[in-house]
């Protein structure tokens, strides 16, 4: 072997390894970062109203006001929480930059289209420390829930709720 041939074949693998820390540094960003990407197209995770796939979603930098779109109807992420079950998801939704007073389908918002009791208690419960909003608009939505059923008032009221002091 020359010398020439001796460098070809030295600088050749230097390339290869290039292109593999090059794929391999795509690859982690695809896997740790893949919401933040696929969620700006329009693609959201199967199941993604679940508790522990919006965990997921978010944490991967998912776009909190990303939109659902189905066959049978389009809602903004924030329809998820109409049945909430756990506060902390609320907060990293907040976190993450979520709109949990964002107006949807002819004005309705989550405050209007909650059902669940437990979804509500926990909404009412964030309200009570929601440092975003104003004593106004927080009254108004405390009203909102205790308005939505008489199971939704009676667990609202048995958790502190003040019908006079909203």
């Amino acid at each position: 072997m020359t010398s020439k041939q001796k460098s070809k074949f030295i600088i050749k693998p230097q390339k290869n390894y290039a292109k593999v820390i090059i794929y391999f540094g795509l690859l982690l960003l695809s896997i740790f970062y893949r919401w933040a990407i696929l969620s700006r197209v329009g693609i959201l995770p199967k199941d993604i109203c679940s508790s522990q796939v919006m965990k997921n979603y978010l944490k991967q930098g998912g776009d909190p006001n990303a939109w659902l779109n189905t066959f049978s109807y389009s809602a903004p992420l924030v329809h998820c929480f109409t049945n909430v079950e756990d506060i902390k998801d609320i907060n990293l939704f907040i976190q993450k930059g979520g709109n949990l007073n964002y107006v949807y389908w002819g004005g309705h918002t989550i405050w209007s289209e909650v059902e669940k009791p437990e979804s509500a208690l926990i909404l009412f419960k964030y309200l009570r420390h929601a440092e975003n909003l104003g004593d106004k608009e927080k009254q108004k939505l405390k009203l909102l829930l205790l308005s939505k059923s008489l199971k939704i008032t009676i667990l609202l009221l048995e958790n502190g709720a003040d019908i006079n002091n909203t």
